[in-house]
């Protein structure tokens, strides 16, 4: 399986983060005011975080607001045959939104495969999917 990043950005986030690394065998990035877990990275500014690891994965997962993800990795979009598999999620898990490298990148697989996890509805608007 290709290497996932999952991020969380609240408590209640968080919880389903651990969940969700934890079936994927993910590495897990919670913000500071998540508390602190065993094998978990804190971080404070999920801008800085994300500007290195983004090339690092080939898969990252967000249980954030999707306007946040995108102004995040904006910066850092090259072009849709490069670009790592980008899913966001509510905290809920009740949508897995596959945002960025759909098709290609398998956002879309990873979205269902998490949906599958969380009992959330993937949200995939490939055309070809």
């Amino acid at each position: 399986m290709r290497k996932i990043a999952v991020y969380a950005l609240t408590r209640k986030g968080a919880q389903l983060a651990k969940s969700i690394a934890r079936e994927l065998g993910s590495d897990l990035f919670l913000h500071k005011r998540c508390g602190t877990s065993e094998h978990t990275v804190q971080f404070e500014s999920l801008r800085k975080l994300v500007s290195t690891t983004f090339p690092r994965y080939s898969n990252h997962v967000f249980i954030a607001a999707t306007g946040i993800v995108v102004r995040v990795i904006a910066p850092l979009i090259s072009s849709k045959d490069r670009d790592p598999a980008v899913v966001v999620l509510d905290q809920n898990g009740r949508f897995c939104i596959s945002l960025l490298s759909g098709h290609l990148g398998g956002a879309n697989e990873l979205a269902r495969k998490i949906a599958s996890i969380t009992g959330g509805e993937p949200v995939i608007t490939t055309a070809t999917d």
